[in-house]
């Protein structure tokens, strides 16, 4: 599993993804719908184990995905 925190999601941040049709919401909830989306549509994406906002702060929990290559690599 990897471990996405946000410290900080700011009004400009929830703005912006607004704008672009997700909500109001953190760049990790956004992850989760896009990826929940790519799986409900049986494309190859990972899958997401938890995902949740507080206090300003937001976390995405996600499966690695086995046989993956680095894209800093590629």
């Amino acid at each position: 599993f990897y471990l996405k925190r946000q410290h900080v999601v700011g009004w400009n941040e929830r703005f912006r993804n607004w704008r672009a049709g997700f909500g109001r919401v953190s760049r990790c909830a956004r992850e989760a719908n896009v990826l929940a989306e790519l799986n409900e549509r049986n494309l190859p994406a990972p899958r997401w184990a938890a995902a949740g906002e507080s206090a300003g702060r937001a976390f995405l929990l996600v499966e690695e995905a086995r046989g993956a290559r680095d894209l800093r690599t590629v």
